[in-house]
């Protein structure tokens, strides 16, 4: 093992260093010390460069990333072109799909929106009276096993897709025990082990989980606890993104409101970025949180000025902008009509920000523009 002969706090430190060739270079960061992106280069005088990975130095020389170090990371990051580095150290082109939909999350009318109340069959006691939510009932069809979650998955990536969404609400954390489906008489895990054997088998394929908060009529203080639970429970996982608010207010009048969208979404970040419960100060969760503007995640025009001058969103590290196309139906000229027309816009908003695309009741394939803009293209019920 070499030892680092130098350390810096930053990699735009690093950048104004004028070692020697053969100097190893250790950064304790990547924007700044401790945030999870401190990695090992090795200074060359190597003319390729790879802008994801590779950084050039005030003397001339490159300082080579050296993808041994990589265990040392942050899980994924966004960088300063808006480019996302997985933790191999190669760029990772977002290619998603909404998979395990309904499983996690259930949309009626309930009096605590911690629990899921009543349902023919349940047990009385496994309700909010007994501080246990119940089931959605779609494990039949949509978990089944962790055999069958494992084939879906790689069904999925057969087709290249490298990045799941899933739908979550803070009830799965009431759901708790292992319950017997009154449909097919089968005992199915809590949704918590549910949704970490999806976690797991993800990983094990390379893929990439997230969880998206995507009940709109939680409320607010519900919501942020939640967040807090996600990174208190997952900030292991390398292969976890967390979306605090799917098309936030989405089904109240708020929807359009940009000055209740930023203070929602400072509370939901801050959240995020708090130290992790239990565990020594400093330590985080450093994997990229995915935030939707207003107006079913349409609007980034309405937000353009907050994401630039509030801190909370200038700053954070690992922050990705999700945008959502709404065609009504499958269009033959939809790239030349809606995607190519409007991503110059985006990118006039917010330049700033790695921008993540779901296209939403079409069925198209991935696609990435000459923008550097990281693109997703899903398909949703």
């Amino acid at each position: 093992i070499v030892e680092p002969q130098l350390a810096y706090d930053t990699v735009a430190q690093m950048e104004l260093d004028t070692s020697v060739v053969g100097s190893i270079i250790q950064t304790k960061g990547y924007y700044a010390a401790g945030d999870g992106g401190g990695a090992s280069y090795l200074v060359t005088t190597t003319t390729a460069v790879d802008g994801a990975k590779d950084h050039p130095l005030a003397s001339g020389n490159i300082a080579v990333f050296q993808k041994d170090s990589t265990k040392d990371q942050a899980k994924y990051r966004v960088l300063p072109n808006n480019h996302i580095q997985a933790p191999s150290g190669e760029r990772f082109i977002v290619r998603g799909v909404t998979m395990f939909d309904y499983l996690f999350v259930s949309y009626e009318a309930r009096s605590n929106w911690l629990y899921r109340e009543g349902s023919p069959g349940f047990e009385p006691d496994k309700d909010a009276s007994g501080g246990i939510s119940r089931p959605t009932y779609n494990a039949d069809i949509s978990w089944k096993s962790p055999e069958f979650v494992e084939s879906q998955l790689k069904f999925a990536q057969s087709t290249g897709i490298n990045l799941i969404r899933v739908a979550v609400e803070p009830a799965i954390v009431k759901a708790s025990v292992p319950y017997v489906d009154p449909a097919d008489g089968l005992t199915y895990p809590s949704d918590v082990d549910m949704l970490n054997v999806i976690i797991d088998k993800a990983a094990s394929l390379g893929m990439v989980v997230q969880l998206q908060q995507a009940s709109h009529d939680v409320p607010l203080s519900d919501c942020v606890e939640f967040a807090r639970w996600m990174k208190d429970t997952y900030w292991e996982h390398q292969n976890v993104w967390i979306n605090p608010a799917n098309e936030i207010n989405g089904t109240n009048a708020n929807v359009n409101d940009p000055v209740v969208w930023e203070a929602d979404m400072t509370q939901y970040v801050n959240a995020l970025r708090e130290d992790i419960t239990g565990q020594p100060a400093g330590t985080k969760f450093l994997n990229p949180i995915c935030i939707d503007p207003p107006g079913w995640a349409t609007r980034i025009d309405l937000v353009d000025t907050v994401l630039k001058t509030n801190t909370t969103f200038s700053e954070a590290p690992n922050l990705i902008v999700n945008v959502h196309f709404y065609p009504q139906a499958i269009e033959t000229d939809f790239f030349n009509d809606q995607f190519i027309v409007r991503t110059p816009q985006w990118i006039d908003y917010i330049g700033q920000y790695c921008i993540v695309i779901a296209v939403s009741y079409t069925h198209l394939r991935a696609h990435e523009t000459s923008l550097h803009l990281v693109c997703r293209l899903l398909l949703e019920k």
